[in-house]
C-alpha cells in the first residue's frame, strides 16, 4: 500500500477493490483496521500525487476512527465479540493490575507479605499499607462487577503464561508504568 514509487491509478482501483472484499468478511473490529489502512493509503496517495492538497481533513478522520471508542459498535457486530468493559481510568485500571499480581503470587504460594514485599520491590512510590487497602477494596462486595471481570481475565491470561512470577511482576512493572 505504502509504495508510490511507480503508481498507476489501476494499482488505486485493485486496492479499493481488494479492500471493498474484505470488508464483507470481517467483524467490526476488522474493518475499523482496513478503514484506517484505506484512509492511511489516501493521505499518501494524495501526498505524493496532489503534494499541495490540504490532507487535514483526512488525518482529522483518521485521528478520530483510532480513538473512537469501542462502546460506539454498530448493531451489525457479531456476537461472538468480547464484551465491553467500561471504560475506567488509567489508575483503576493500574490498581487491578496490581491486585491481579498480588492475588496470583498469593494463590502460588506467597505469603500476603511476601507478595506485598515484592509489588513495592518493584512499585515503590507506593507503600505496603497501599496494598493492603487495595487487596481488601477489591475483595469487597461494592467492586464494580466489571472490575471483577477484567480482574478474573486478567488472572487467566497469567496463568496461561509460563511463570506465574513471571506474568505477577510484568503486571506490577504495567501497572509502575501507568501510575507515574
Amino acid at each position: 500500500m505504502d509504495n508510490f514509487e511507480k503508481f498507476s491509478f489501476k494499482e488505486f482501483e485493485n486496492q479499493i477493490d481488494e479492500i471493498n472484499k474484505n470488508l464483507d468478511k470481517k467483524n467490526h473490529k476488522d474493518r475499523k483496521i482496513i478503514h484506517v489502512r484505506l484512509i492511511q493509503y489516501l493521505i499518501n496517495f494524495f501526498k505524493s500525487e496532489y503534494p499541495t492538497l490540504n490532507r487535514h481533513p483526512l488525518k482529522d478522520l483518521l485521528s478520530y476512527l483510532v480513538e473512537v471508542d469501542v462502546k460506539n459498535k454498530d448493531f451489525n457486530s457479531s456476537k461472538n465479540e468480547t464484551k465491553i468493559i467500561s471504560k475506567f481510568s488509567r489508575k483503576k485500571k493500574a490498581d487491578t493490575l496490581i491486585v491481579a499480581a498480588l492475588e496470583l503470587l498469593i494463590e502460588h504460594g506467597y505469603d500476603e507479605k511476601d507478595a506485598i514485599f515484592t509489588a513495592t520491590k518493584i512499585i515503590k512510590s507506593k507503600k505496603e499499607l497501599y496494598f493492603h487497602k487495595l487487596l481488601n477494596l477489591y475483595r469487597s462486595n461494592f467492586l464494580h462487577p466489571n472490575l471483577k471481570i477484567l480482574l478474573s481475565d486478567l488472572k487467566q491470561e497469567a496463568k496461561k503464561r509460563s511463570d506465574i512470577e513471571n506474568a505477577a511482576s510484568i503486571y506490577f512493572e504495567k501497572a509502575f508504568q501507568n501510575l507515574k
